[in-house]
């Protein structure tokens, strides 16, 4: 079903593709662990299209409430397994929870699955590494992925959009 506007709402490994964008156009990826989903999409009829005025905007849209302590944990230890495999058995561990807890938490706290949050933590490895002027397939492997293929799978179940297509866009971390 095709979906036009100037302000559309899409979660994460929601199948989709971005066909065509305004040339002025913007995409915002928001960190879960950081942003208010309720809130956000209340706003979002109201939000500015203008990406100065957004970037302004988004410190209003963060959590109000910190993350569960043990989230917030399994985080610290998801970083500091990553590039590399990331044992769900050894987060929940180190969270003080059973591995179906820890699923269950991230599902309820950040709206997104354990295996969708490392996706995610992944993805934005190799696009900091790639911002940073590193070649597409040196920041798939900086990232943990197999190669820029694996890469490539992941951005477009994630985003909608291929390795191939970031050479066009114009890039930016907040």
């Amino acid at each position: 079903m095709a979906q036009h506007g100037q302000r559309l709402w899409l979660p994460s490994f929601v199948p989709h593709a971005i066909l065509s964008a305004p040339q002025d156009g913007c995409t915002l990826f928001l960190e879960p662990a950081h942003a208010d989903l309720e809130q956000i999409q209340q706003q979002l009829p109201t939000l500015p299209t203008d990406v100065t005025a957004l970037q302004q905007r988004l410190p209003q849209l963060s959590r109000a409430q910190p993350l569960d302590r043990r989230v917030q944990v399994a985080l610290e230890r998801i970083a500091q397994h990553l590039p590399g495999p990331v044992p769900a058995a050894d987060i929940a561990g180190a969270a003080h929870l059973s591995t179906s807890q820890l699923h269950r938490r991230f599902q309820s706290d950040l709206a997104v699955t354990l295996r969708g949050w490392v996706l995610w933590q992944r993805l934005r490895i190799a696009l900091a590494h790639h911002l940073r002027g590193h070649s597409l397939t040196d920041s798939a492997h900086a990232a943990g992925f197999a190669d820029l293929a694996h890469l490539s799978r992941s951005l477009r179940r994630m985003f909608g959009i291929g390795a191939a297509q970031l050479q066009g866009l114009q890039l930016r971390a907040a």
